[in-house]
């Protein structure tokens, strides 16, 4: 028989109640008998009713509580039976004349009884002490596994499965069998057929087969045997080729398995079958390449044993005529020479071999393009310049598409146009050059046979004059909270033809010449203006920073559109926030509650209420109004922003003297940069 593994316990036994609580109670009561000579229990199939005498009582099973097994611990209410009656009891296995038992009817005691006679399978018991019958509950005996204690082995049956014997508690955990596989064990190759064999376990069990062709990272079952048998022949002809194949053996008896072999080594599985058609080849369809350059031709080898050698056939005809190439190599690709393929359309296919030396077959025919660079451009434009954004120009034959770089003088790309589309033959620098520096102009075309040319280099040198720094004061306008940049260009070598106004980093105006006024700045926020120059050869020169900022008293409304289209409004004001998040709410399967998704987005509606006390004053705001276009609010808290006016609403309080209006603005992106 087969032999297992046992976890080995201690145990302990306890009493308790079933099926009423503690504290449930009825006017019949079952009963336990229990005699010194059994360690179990049975229960006592039969009703005690009050005053019972002579009552037949009914002994389910064949085993008895063992006597000495107090049940003191057991808490609950005392229950009590008929005294010095005699009871008969059917089914006699196990008991004699004389035996000691007891009819356990209280939570906290057992009373004892002597069987009196036994007649057949009647058994007279005489109740030792006189007790009235109360209602009550029956109480059970139960065994309850505790502290473990060392695994043993054993054939199957001398312990149970799960369960107590003798002193102990016992329970199956594994089979104790194992078993040594003799072949395949290493160094074999297997086409088809082929016996799997291997030593018999102890208990003659069943044995489960399984095969890796990955080196034991992944298996597959292919049968299991019956009990008994150790050898099996297996067809190995559907099976994937492999060099990293593996078997495992494990004995089983069809629910638990004993110790596993493994082969020492790995074997190999060949089918002679050939490598199918090689795909995924590179350059194809058209491709365009540069023939003057090293090119490599690319495949993908399909088999699962590894390519060996290769085929490669190209043509500069359609495939009339042929050029092979045939390497041993498990590479799956080719490098060939530079200019080894001529210009013109290039037809070219491949067939590979696995390492058994069977070709494949060969690929689809695919198709190149061969071609040489395109001519490189000449530039002309001048090497010096007075400019800080020269214009390059060059000369070319063909050009498709143009690329121009500026890189400075170590060799960092300071600007680079792209690569453009165009037969224009000329484009100004987009970004302003340093004056007195050095820089290094590439340019390169490319024409209808697709090739980039090599690039044209030329040096050129930045030397210019820039016009004169300009002179910048501030005005500050209370009323209007504005604060304006009163500008003066200095007369010198090179003529002035606008000026840039920055604000903190950022172009806020251009085309400014005398004077300029910001009508958008925050109440009480410095604000650092600086101005540039712009000469009319393209340089420029940039004034000292002017530091200046502005008191707003009231709240203030101007269209973007025209700064002098403004109104103060100062009487009553009301105003608020409303800020909403855009978001969806989604509600999913199992969950109670809604799950939310908020965007970038944002609604900041503010309603605003004032009283004016001017005709004029109504009209301006009515004319802002009816607009229909951005404004810019600001207010003496800090308030700043950008919005559409909406919801106007005109109370007329006192005729032609005094109106509350209300209105909401509503906040909108707004870029102020240029």
């Amino acid at each position: 028989m087969a032999k297992y593994f046992y976890n080995k316990y201690t145990y302990d036994m306890f009493w308790n109640t079933s099926p009423n609580s503690p504290n449930a109670h009825s006017d019949t009561k079952s009963n336990v008998l229990r005699s010194s000579s059994s360690t179990w229990n049975t229960t006592i199939n039969g009703n005690l009713l009050q005053g019972d005498i002579g009552k037949v009582i009914n002994v389910i099973g064949t085993m008895y509580l063992a006597e000495g097994k107090s049940p003191e611990s057991m808490a609950g209410v005392g229950h009590y039976f008929a005294a010095n009656a005699e009871y008969q009891v059917t089914f006699t296995t196990g008991l004699k004349v004389g035996d000691r038992v007891y009819a356990r009817v209280s939570a906290k005691s057992a009373r004892r009884a002597t069987v009196k006679s036994i007649n057949g399978n009647d058994i007279e018991l005489t109740v030792d002490t006189k007790y009235d019958l109360k209602t009550g509950y029956t109480i059970y005996q139960h065994m309850v596994k505790s502290d473990f204690i060392e695994v043993v082995s054993a054939e199957d049956g001398v312990y149970p499965d799960n369960g107590a014997s003798g002193d102990y508690w016992y329970e199956k955990i594994a089979l104790d069998e194992s078993i040594i596989l003799l072949s395949p064990n290493g160094a074999e190759t297997i086409n088809e057929g082929f016996d799997i064999s291997w030593t018999p376990s102890t208990g003659g069990l069943k044995t489960k087969i399984e095969l890796s062709t990955d080196n034991e990272n992944t298996w597959k079952t292919l049968l299991t045997t019956n009990a008994g048998v150790t050898s099996y022949s297996y067809d190995f002809a559907n099976e994937l080729e492999s060099s990293i194949c593996k078997i495992r053996v494990t004995p089983t008896d069809g629910n638990n398995t004993g110790t596993s072999d493994v082969s020492d080594g790995v074997f190999t599985i060949a089918h002679n079958q050939a490598p199918t058609v090689p795909t995924n080849l590179a350059p194809a369809n058209g491709q365009i390449i540069d023939r003057t350059e090293i090119k490599r031709l690319s495949w993908t080898h399909n088999d699962t044993d590894a390519q060996s050698k290769f085929d490669l056939q190209w043509s500069s005809d359609g495939g009339q005529t042929w050029t092979t190439v045939t390497k041993i190599s498990t590479n799956q690709y080719s490098d060939f020479a530079a200019n080894t393929f001529p210009v013109g359309t290039i037809t070219w296919r491949v067939r590979t071999y696995d390492q058994e030396g069977l070709a494949s077959p060969y690929s689809n025919q695919v198709t190149f393009t061969a071609a040489a660079p395109s001519n490189a451009p000449s530039i002309t434009s001048a090497d010096t310049w007075n400019v800080a954004r020269p214009t390059i120009q060059w000369s070319s034959i063909g050009q498709v598409k143009y690329q121009v770089q500026i890189l400075n003088s170590i060799n960092a790309v300071v600007w680079d146009s792209g690569q453009i589309t165009s037969s224009n033959k000329a484009v100004t620098v987009g970004a302003d050059l340093v004056n007195g520096s050095t820089y290094t102009v590439k340019v390169r075309i490319e024409d209808s046979g697709g090739i980039w040319s090599s690039y044209a280099v030329q040096s050129i040198s930045i030397s210019f004059t820039p016009p004169e720094i300009p002179l910048v004061t501030a005005t500050i306008d209370t009323a209007r909270a504005s604060i304006t940049l009163n500008i003066v260009n200095p007369e010198g070598l090179t003529v002035v033809t606008h000026n840039d106004i920055f604000r903190d980093g950022q172009r806020i105006a251009t085309g400014i010449i005398g004077a300029f006024t910001d009508y958008t700045v925050e109440s009480e926020k410095e604000y650092s203006y600086r101005v540039r120059a712009w000469g009319e050869n393209g340089t420029y020169s940039d004034s000292e920073v002017t530091v200046a900022s502005v008191v707003v008293k009231h709240t203030q409304l101007a269209l973007t559109t025209d700064y002098n289209k403004w109104i103060e409004l100062k009487w009553n004001p009301e105003k608020s926030d409303n800020r909403q998040h855009n978001s969806v709410s989604n509600y999913f399967a199992g969950r109670r509650f809604a799950v939310t998704d908020f965007s970038e987005n944002e609604n900041n509606n503010i309603p605003n209420s004032f009283a004016i006390r001017d005709k004029a004053e109504l009209d301006k705001l009515i004319e802002i109004y009816d607009a229909k276009r951005t404004v810019i609010y600001r207010d003496r808290r800090g308030k700043r922003l950008f919005g559409t006016l909406n919801n106007l609403s005109i109370a007329d309080e006192s005729p032609r003297t005094w109106w509350t209006v209300s209105f909401t603005l509503q906040q909108v992106d707004y870029d102020e940069v240029i």
